[in-house]
């Protein structure tokens, strides 16, 4: 671990402590890969634990290079696996030539506010859409337009993404074509799913393909890519 990261382990608790527990801290190091959860304060409602890979927007966010641009992101919609909705902001630690070191976030868990204003709406009778009124505190600075998944590991990650296509097309995985599986694959690419370890045999598992098919997958992206 960078000594750069180790000050902020300290800063993962302090807050979580002074904050309470509607708010989740948690660190991550991208200094090698597998990229990693390596502190966390109040990780109780998302479900994460020490160890767990990033994130689908937060591996969005590092291939698009967006820390290149803004040191921080403030309040994504994040979603965790039981429904509950997060306010999500993410401060970019990196050193002094512009490498990422690590994330640094914070999770307000908004589930109870969110449904406290749309009673409240409903009540009052106003002709407030609800669902314009939700994407409106997550609007400043933040990505509206993008609901972050906490998965708790790879095969989370890729089983969501495998789920939208086979409910899209309304067939199960293994009657999926070639150029079907091509297009999973690759936006798992896309989110940095096989920077995990073991991941290449996770998501050949779930597409009911050999390890072998796999590789064959990413080269044929990786071809593509360099055109």
């Amino acid at each position: 671990m960078s000594i750069n990261l180790k000050k902020y382990i300290t800063l993962v608790d302090f807050l979580g402590n002074a904050l309470g527990p509607n708010y989740e801290i948690s660190l991550y190091d991208l200094t090698k890969a597998p990229y990693k959860l390596i502190a966390l304060s109040n990780g109780i409602f998302s479900g994460r634990k020490i160890g767990d890979p990033l994130t689908d927007l937060q591996l969005k966010v590092i291939e698009n290079k967006e820390y290149r641009q803004q040191g921080y992101v403030l309040n994504s919609k994040g979603m965790t696996k039981g429904g509950q909705i997060l306010r999500d902001s993410t401060m970019f630690i990196q050193d002094d030539k512009g490498s990422l070191l690590g994330l640094f976030c914070i999770s307000q868990n908004v589930s109870k506010y969110e449904k406290l204003s749309k009673d409240i709406l409903n009540l009052c009778n106003m002709g407030i859409d609800v669902n314009e009124f939700e994407d409106f505190q997550f609007s400043s600075k933040g990505h509206s337009d993008r609901v972050e998944t906490y998965a708790t590991s790879a095969v989370d990650i890729s089983n969501n993404v495998i789920k939208k296509t086979t409910d899209a097309l309304g067939l199960p995985v293994e009657r999926l074509s070639y150029d079907e599986k091509l297009g999973i694959v690759k936006e798992l690419e896309r989110l940095g799913v096989f920077l995990v370890k073991g991941a290449i045999g996770d998501v050949s598992t779930l597409l009911k393909i050999s390890e072998a098919t796999m590789y064959r997958y990413i080269k044929q992206i990786n071809k593509q890519d360099r055109k």
